[in-house]
């Protein structure tokens, strides 16, 4: 499993919270639903929700303990009365009829059975209770891939990785969704694979991405090593994908936005 730092993540995930918000924007709320957030992180964008129902209720998930405590510690119950977090993990939703809505954003690629995760969602969802997710799609970061495996076939580093790469990354299409939400008997509303960019400031900005959210890969370094390993990855990207007249970073995403109903 993926080790976070709940600190890093909230400090260098600002994209991921920008693209969070254009996504809650789509779920209209009214102001008394209830919500379950997949994969709240930091609570950031679970406390967005709150703000938004005010006369509802959000209830935060996520399988990483660091995260929980973190934003447990940061919007406590006695302050935020009408959110709770629990520790769970995706594919193992348990709630009944529980919720109006099941939002996502920016983590679904982390997990590999999709299927799990939308049995579990249908089983808490109330009768034509929404989904809506967003997470990285088929042909992801590319330009990232790329400065990836041209470091890591360095000699210097190409030893740390000689069993490959190991990612804990699921990269998923339209395709997918169509039939896993056909076959869980899902309304479908909409499916669909955009490019979106994504941009980090100066080599600061760009190694704060790295630090969180390239665990899969960086974690593979030795500690002593590491900071090294990602200072040569900033400079394979000033190699093949060199910052704009800005000073800003590019990688090109892709996301998968997925809208459907229970029946």
């Amino acid at each position: 499993m993926v080790k976070w730092n709940a600190e890093t993540y909230k400090d260098s995930s600002h994209e991921q919270f920008k693209w969070g918000i254009e996504l809650l924007d789509k779920l209209k709320l009214k102001g008394n639903e209830s919500v379950l957030d997949i994969g709240c992180g930091d609570g950031r964008l679970t406390m967005e929700i709150a703000k938004r129902v005010p006369d509802g209720h959000v209830v935060g998930i996520d399988n990483s303990e660091e995260m929980i405590n973190f934003a447990t510690r940061n919007f406590p119950k006695d302050k935020y009365p009408n959110v709770d977090w629990q520790l769970m993990d995706a594919t193992e939703i348990h709630f009944d009829n529980k919720f109006d809505a099941a939002y996502s954003n920016a983590v679904l690629h982390w997990v590999k059975e999709h299927v799990a995760v939308l049995k579990g969602v249908k089983k808490s969802l109330k009768s034509g209770g929404t989904i809506l997710f967003q997470m990285a799609g088929k042909g992801n970061a590319l330009n990232a891939a790329g400065v990836l495996v041209d470091v890591i076939s360095k000699e210097k580093w190409s030893k740390y990785f000689i069993y490959g790469v190991s990612s804990s990354l699921n990269y998923y299409g339209p395709d997918d969704y169509h039939a896993w939400l056909k076959e869980l008997g899902l309304v479908e509303k909409r499916v669909e694979l955009f490019p979106k960019d994504a941009s980090f400031h100066g080599r600061e900005g760009m190694r704060g991405n790295i630090k969180s959210v390239w665990m899969t890969f960086t974690d593979m370094i030795p500690e002593d090593l590491r900071n090294q390993f990602i200072e040569d990855l900033i400079d394979g990207f000033d190699e093949k994908s060199p910052r704009d007249e800005f000073g800003n970073y590019h990688i090109d995403m892709m996301r998968l936005e997925v809208e459907a109903e229970k029946a």
